[in-house]
């Protein structure tokens, strides 16, 4: 493979350790939030900052095909650097107001960066004459990997700051530059090219309405318990995990190793679902996460490091697996309409992560895991049905031309243009409803 043909894996991986810059510090900061001496104003916050960021999501399309994924991605960002430097002197109503702007930054940021992976391997694909969808996992598997350090790398800061005795607004700080320089270093990550059938779609007129219009593919409605499950996982991992293990250098030494191993794990499942298909790995997830879940709704907890470690890493591999693949999906079924798939994604998830951080302080901690695992089994079953019934998950081209034809055999342009002719038997027509 040529070196120029590699330049899109080289903007990923920019954009990915720009991310990691930036939730270094907004992840320690959220997780801080349900274990300070102000847990209740924490939830409150987390709760204002999720419902911003639902409602935001409704223009996130359109503001992101307005004014271009770049903008978007530094200007999202610098809400992240206002909502840590909020924590260096604890004021409630500031907290809030840095929470409401976030809540408006991340529906931008996390639609911007949605597109913007989905374009790098889409071009990738184009530059290097691959099939259609073949690398969209590894694309988001590296992603992913590089983005997961920051629980690693940021925990691991802040527990051994804490073991040193730092004070607290030292720490926040510190993790303000660091959110800050990360936030800076996006204005310059370059945008990967438009393939052409894509950039032809360009001068369609996005609307605000366009986020929910996709509601109206059956595809969508049938993913949406496991986008919501996407956001309760989140919450449940860093928001009702953590306050069981007292210790704060304990507490953060084993945030940072579920980073580490997510990061190692969503490399590897992002491979892994190109090569054997999404959903022998999104099985793999829904069996790690339902054990985790049950596990710690039935024990009775007590302060042992090697249990909180072990059930860290389980939870590890069930959010690598569902951070790249339900991303990896709405990039096959979505290319042409990234932007609007993104924040359609966002708009569950962020909506299901503020109604959890909302209940969290009247729901005990039975209820809260028996919700999470509800949708974690409905999201599952009907995923399933989805890839079985209507449209595979890694797209027909991806399977048929693996299936049907071998590339390294068959003059490339030919394959390329037969793959799509022979996954008609697999696409049903009434995808949308």
């Amino acid at each position: 493979m040529k070196a120029a043909d590699n330049i899109n894996i080289t903007k990923a991986r920019a954009l990915s350790t720009c991310f990691w810059a930036v939730f270094l510090a907004f992840s320690v900061t959220q997780n801080y939030q349900t274990s300070s001496d102000h847990k209740s104003e924490g939830s409150n916050a987390l709760g204002i900052l999720y419902g911003c960021f639902t409602l935001t999501n409704l223009a996130a399309s359109f503001i992101v095909t307005k004014f271009g994924p770049r903008l978007c991605l530094g200007m999202g960002a610098l809400t992240y650097a206002g909502f840590v430097a909020s924590n260096i002197h604890f004021n409630a109503y500031a907290l809030y107001f840095c929470s409401a702007t976030i809540g408006f930054g991340a529906s931008i940021i996390w639609t911007a960066q949605g597109v913007t992976i989905a374009r790098c391997a889409a071009h990738h694909e184009y530059l290097n004459n691959l099939p259609e969808n073949s690398s969209m996992g590894f694309f988001q598997g590296t992603f992913w990997a590089i983005f997961q350090c920051n629980q690693l790398t940021g925990n691991l800061l802040v527990a051994l700051l804490f073991w040193q005795d730092v004070e607290q607004w030292v720490i926040f700080v510190i993790l303000t530059v660091i959110c800050t320089c990360g936030s800076i270093a996006l204005f310059f990550c370059q945008q990967p090219d438009r393939v052409p059938e894509a950039a032809d779609a360009v001068a369609r007129k996005v609307t605000l309405l366009d986020t929910l219009s996709l509601l109206r593919d059956k595809r969508m409605l049938l993913l949406i318990p496991i986008m919501m499950f996407a956001g309760l996982s989140q919450t449940f991992a860093f928001g009702e995990f953590p306050p069981l293990v007292e210790s704060k250098s304990l507490k953060f030494f084993v945030l940072a190793l579920i980073g580490g191993c997510n990061a190692l794990f969503s490399f590897a499942f992002g491979r892994m679902s190109d090569r054997l298909g999404r959903l022998p790995v999104l099985v793999l997830g829904f069996v790690a996460f339902g054990a985790a879940i049950i596990f710690l709704a039935i024990w009775d907890v007590q302060q042992q490091a090697g249990v909180f470690f072990a059930v860290g890493v389980i939870i590890a591999v069930g959010d690598a697996v569902y951070n790249t693949q339900v991303s990896a999906i709405l990039g096959t079924y979505w290319e042409k309409e990234a932007e609007s798939a993104f924040a359609c994604f966002k708009l569950f998830q962020a909506g299901s992560t503020a109604v959890a951080f909302l209940y969290h302080n009247h729901v005990g901690f039975v209820t809260k895991a028996m919700i999470t695992l509800g949708f974690l089994v409905v999201g599952m079953i009907l995923t399933t049905y989805l890839h079985y019934r209507v449209a595979p998950l890694n797209g027909p081209t991806h399977h048929n031309a693996i299936t049907h034809i071998d590339i390294n055999h068959a003059d490339t342009d030919t394959a390329i243009k037969t793959a799509p002719l022979l996954a008609s038997d697999h696409v049903r027509s009434e995808d949308r409803v």
